[in-house]
């Protein structure tokens, strides 16, 4: 069994072997300390079905993985698979289980997350690398996500 490090009221990270596997709580026992409901992350659970999922949706998650710092619309999105915006929207929600810009929200997060892990870059260069232009609604969304600010999940992190 790897080393469990819980992040705030909302992710935890778990080490096995050298690699981090990333959750989400739905459900923690304050007696116990423990985890009792957890969701995988999102990015892994997009690759485990991949194959059931309609190859245009595909296509713009994996887009979106690879390059969180562009703006998204979702008119943009739709654009790059050819498809109406409405039409994209709901395949894209049917498939995802989310609409286009919470998945991007979700993977520019998820991004940033680890961006504070594995580097000791600052706060304001993370977040325009993964795409916000304002470092302070960066820290509100962050906040909202994980349940701490960057500076504080960061510090928690390597404690």
């Amino acid at each position: 069994m790897g080393e469990k490090r819980f992040l705030g009221k909302k992710m935890f990270c778990e080490r096995i072997s050298g690699s981090f596997n990333w959750y989400s709580v739905n459900k923690f026992d304050k007696n116990t300390g423990k985890v009792t409901e957890k969701n995988e992350n999102p990015v892994l659970k997009i690759a485990k079905r991949k194959e059931q999922i309609d190859s245009r949706v595909q296509l713009v998650a994996d887009y979106v993985v690879l390059h969180p710092r562009e703006k998204y619309t979702p008119q943009k999105m739709a654009e790059m698979v050819e498809l109406s915006k409405q039409r994209f929207s709901s395949l894209f929600k049917a498939n995802m289980g989310k609409s286009p810009m919470e998945y991007v929200r979700e993977i520019r997060l998820t991004t940033a997350a680890r961006a504070l892990l594995v580097s000791n870059k600052n706060i304001n260069d993370i977040a325009y690398e993964c795409g916000y232009e304002d470092a302070n609604y960066f820290i509100r969304e962050f906040k909202s996500a994980f349940g701490f600010t960057p500076n504080q999940y960061r510090k928690i992190a390597r404690e």
